[in-house]
């Protein structure tokens, strides 16, 4: 990952965390992973990891919801194609806490 990548990322990270926010709400987190390039399945699980929604986003600690999002963000990151993903969240006003 390039430096300029790298920033990019932490500037969508630090976005979604400003004024107490930790990661977006559900629905917002899901329309965010479905534009994650090269999804797949591996066993049981998927990666990267499926957001944290449905009962899932009401059973999940705090801590837990901060680290699955930037794995998902991460990703694309490492990938070189996170452009689309930081455009989508900069226009998405509801970013849960």
């Amino acid at each position: 990952m390039t430096h300029a990548e790298s920033s990019g990322l932490q500037a969508l990270i630090d976005y979604c965390q400003q004024k107490g926010r930790i990661c977006p709400q559900p629905t917002q987190w899901n329309e965010l992973y479905e534009l994650l390039p090269d999804k797949r399945s591996v066993g049981v699980s998927w990666e990267p990891p499926l957001p944290f929604i449905l009962a899932a986003w009401w059973d999940t600690p705090l801590l837990l919801k901060v680290m699955r999002f930037r794995e998902n963000q991460a990703l694309p990151a490492k990938r070189s194609s996170n452009g689309t993903l930081t455009d989508k969240n900069a226009r998405s006003p509801d970013v849960g806490r």
